[in-house]
């Protein structure tokens, strides 16, 4: 069953160039198709590549830096190798597309490749470039000209979106940005019209994909009743999606908004915590746990806020920490006994890719 696709606004009217699937990245810069494949060595992702009559993706700008940053946070084989080892500072490089080398940003303090080793396979992640050993694992980019796709016998391909909208592989979901501008509401009307609601956003990677997409200001799908907003207003998603995230997730989100899952520092400051929580309403109180900045890094034994502020308060429930159990703590409120302060107070009862709410903290 393919996913309810989801409408974005943006001032673009120009269509991608076809590429193969909806599988397959256009970059307009570079005027090629991108396919992200499946975790394997540098030869068996190179030759999946060559398979769909493409190769291992050469790198020629920042800006082809940038877009495999937008769609892929985490590191990714390219198709530049050496035939020959150990690898010195006079080692021979090429592409397997046989492009030119006139951009290497090689990592390090001198912007060369690691020398004296039989790294003979790339990787690249955000800003840079390394040699590595080609057995070691990583998703790889394949990189075609649109200009070079042809037509192929047979069955036409399934696509998982419809025509002039953007399938995105992490959500499988399906995006569309429509040719005006709207109000919000306006915006939202038109997407339920065909079928999807503005878009709800889950983690960094999708916010960083619509950013790409849109080159633009746009609208989502989060929303409040309240009128005035205030510090403890309840927000909402449109398409009813929960806002409830992994431990890593929260904090990724807390740090766009420009501060960290909380960390707590003494009995006032988690009384108004708890009393925050509570006065959002019963909605907002059905849920017991929330993460919190806090976490291990040697099984429970010392613990830290990820705010990099001093672990000088604990005010653990009974029986917590447990040692050898989750390294991210959460914070537990027993609601129907919300005034006993012995009703609430933090745990590592759950495992972190657990999805809770989070409780953000944000220094003025």
């Amino acid at each position: 069953m393919l996913p309810t696709p989801t409408p974005i606004l943006t001032t673009s009217n120009n269509p991608a160039p076809l590429c193969p699937s909806d599988e397959w990245y256009y970059f307009n810069e570079t005027n090629s198709c991108y396919y992200w494949t499946d975790s394997s060595d540098w030869a068996t992702a190179e030759a999946f590549c060559v398979s769909q009559n493409a190769h291992l993706t050469s790198i020629h700008s920042s800006a082809e830096m940038d877009f495999f940053k937008f769609i892929y946070n985490g590191n990714i084989w390219v198709g530049l190798h050496a035939d020959k080892g150990p690898i010195e500072l006079n080692t021979e490089w090429q592409w397997t597309d046989g492009s030119y080398l006139d951009y290497l940003p090689w990592k390090g303090d001198y912007n060369f490749p690691y020398t004296n080793s039989y790294f003979q396979c790339v990787q690249a992640e955000q800003y840079y470039i390394w040699n590595i050993n080609c057995s070691s694992m990583a998703t790889g980019v394949c990189k075609k000209p649109s200009s070079k796709i042809v037509a192929t016998t047979g069955s036409p391909p399934i696509l998982k979106c419809p025509a002039g909208w953007t399938y995105y592989k992490k959500t499988n979901s399906c995006y569309l940005g429509p040719t005006q501008n709207f109000t919000q509401n306006a915006a939202e009307t038109y997407c339920t019209s065909v079928g999807g609601h503005l878009p709800s956003i889950h983690d960094i990677n999708e916010l960083k994909f619509l950013v790409y997409v849109t080159s633009s200001t746009f609208w989502i799908g989060l929303y409040s009743k309240d009128n005035p907003v205030q510090l403890n207003t309840t927000w909402k998603w449109t398409d009813n999606t929960p806002g409830m995230m992994n431990l890593t997730t929260a904090e990724e989100y807390c740090q766009l908004c420009g501060g960290h899952l909380t960390s707590i520092h003494s009995f006032g400051e988690l009384y108004t915590i708890v009393d925050k929580l509570y006065q959002k309403g019963p909605s907002n109180t059905t849920s017991p746990n929330y993460w919190t900045g806090l976490y291990s890094t040697n099984e429970g034994r010392t613990w830290k806020w990820n705010d990099g502020s001093p672990y000088d308060f604990s005010y653990w429930m009974s029986e917590y920490p447990y040692k050898g159990g989750p390294s991210c703590a959460n914070l537990i409120i027993n609601w129907g006994d919300y005034y006993n302060p012995s009703s609430y107070g933090m745990a590592n009862n759950m495992n972190c890719s657990t999805s809770l709410y989070g409780i953000c903290k944000y220094h003025f």
